[in-house]
């Protein structure tokens, strides 16, 4: 899989399946509520960035780049490629957010990349030149997933636009 993604679908949302079905049998139009989910989950992502803590709070071990920099330099903030990459897409049912990076996945789950040609990888640390190495082992920083906050305020949402409250 190519890069990753977060699907919310109301239909999983047990707790206002009822109200749901009968608001959706009435023909209420949810997509713009969807919109707004998805673009939550991508602002929620963006700032995990910032914060370089995974969903449930673990601050994100430094990398290597880091350690090395002098300054503010971010784990996984260089040239902001990744983080600025989230997009969402809604339908009148779902919310979905997430990036098409092919890098997103081994540094949300961690990986460890081995050659597969030759005997090591050879690749530039700036300031230090050319290395070499057998394997090299990222470690897990996720990023996406939907936490608590998240869940509360995606409910809050749901809520504002099912039961008219304020979100």
């Amino acid at each position: 899989m190519d890069g990753l993604r977060i699907e919310i679908d109301l239909d999983g949302l047990r707790q206002f399946a009822q109200q749901i079905g009968e608001i959706a049998a009435a023909g209420d139009d949810t997509h713009q509520l969807m919109d707004d989910i998805g673009a939550y989950g991508v602002a929620s992502t963006q700032e995990r960035f910032v914060t370089a803590k995974s969903p449930d709070g673990q601050k994100w071990q430094p990398s290597g780049r880091v350690k090395m920099a002098q300054g503010n330099a971010q784990t996984l903030v260089d040239r902001g490629h990744l983080r600025d990459s989230f997009s969402s897409l809604a339908t009148s049912h779902s919310a979905i957010w997430g990036t098409n990076l092919i890098y997103a996945a081994p540094n949300q789950f961690g990986a460890t990349i081995r050659p597969k040609n030759g005997k090591s990888l050879k690749f530039k640390i700036p300031g230090l030149g050319f290395r070499s190495a057998q394997e090299v082992v990222l470690p897990a920083r996720p990023f996406m997933g939907v936490n608590d906050v998240d869940a509360e305020e995606i409910g809050k949402m749901v809520g504002a636009h099912f039961l008219g409250g304020s979100s």
